[in-house]
């Protein structure tokens, strides 16, 4: 059983994640058991949309406590969360290896689209957890980016760092709500630039829009889907013209995250 799991994230993981509107996100030590159900619980804010990622079978938590009118330091009213979740019997005398298991906490606010600035923002935050460094205010001027503009500093160092190129007007349009193939063709180019294994593995036949996906966004799309780190709808499109809600775009980065160990 694994009760009351800590809900603690790991400060650096959190500092990326909160401008997505997550609560926190993180694995717990790995879990073996001979056990098909495993009750999995932890706390996270009244209301928010809360899973438990074990081994790639996820679960969704429902809440157990009633919130009170009490509220923390960081302006949530936490409750606990719980669940059993359906495991794959394990062969007789043996132990099932689920590995960690990951809760993800989203705020109730996740159905508000991701913007372009917010997904930037994330990213900022990524590379400065990465090496230490602060968001700079870079040199590139965008033609809708002013210095009281609230996102100008992540805006411009977006450009200097070389993840986003602007619109054809020449603006950032941080505002506007970020395209699924925008957001995979800039985590493309942050891979890239960061010099990690950005090989395009697969194709996009399994989809029957696929191939609509701009030329730009092509083998970050391709790559996307091949790493497991985007995927399709139940109708079997990939949307790349669509919008992502902040919750889709939390599951995209989490992905990302795990698959290249940040």
């Amino acid at each position: 059983e694994l009760s009351e799991a800590d809900p603690d994230p790991d400060p650096e993981e959190l500092t990326v994640l909160d401008s997505l509107g997550v609560t926190w996100s993180y694995p717990t030590t790995d879990v073996m058991t001979d056990e098909d159900i495993l009750w999995v619980s932890c706390t996270a804010p009244a209301g928010a949309e809360v899973t438990a990622d074990i081994g790639g079978i996820v679960t969704n938590l429902v809440p157990l406590t009633r919130p009170s009118k009490d509220k923390t330091e960081d302006g949530w009213v936490y409750i606990s969360y719980g669940a059993n979740a359906k495991l794959p019997a394990a062969p007789a005398g043996c132990l099932w290896d689920c590995g960690p298991v990951r809760f993800t906490a989203v705020h109730p606010d996740s159905d508000d689209p991701m913007t372009r600035a917010d997904f930037v923002e994330m990213l900022a935050n990524l590379q400065r957890s990465l090496d230490g460094s602060t968001v700079i205010n870079g040199n590139f001027k965008f033609t809708d980016i002013t210095d009281e503009t609230p996102y100008a500093a992540i805006a411009r160092w977006s450009a200097d760092f070389g993840i986003i190129t602007g619109k054809d007007t020449g603006e950032f349009a941080g505002e506007e709500p970020i395209l699924r193939q925008q957001m995979v063709a800039i985590l493309y180019r942050f891979i890239t630039i960061s010099e990690m294994d950005n090989v395009p593995v697969g194709d996009l036949d399994g989809f029957s829009d696929g191939y609509t996906t701009s030329a730009y966004a092509q083998d970050a799309m391709i790559w996307a889907v091949g790493r497991g780190i985007i995927n399709g709808f139940p109708d079997g499109t990939l949307a790349p013209f669509g919008g992502a809600t902040r919750a889709q775009a939390v599951k995209i980065i989490v992905y990302f995250m795990d698959m290249y160990g940040f």
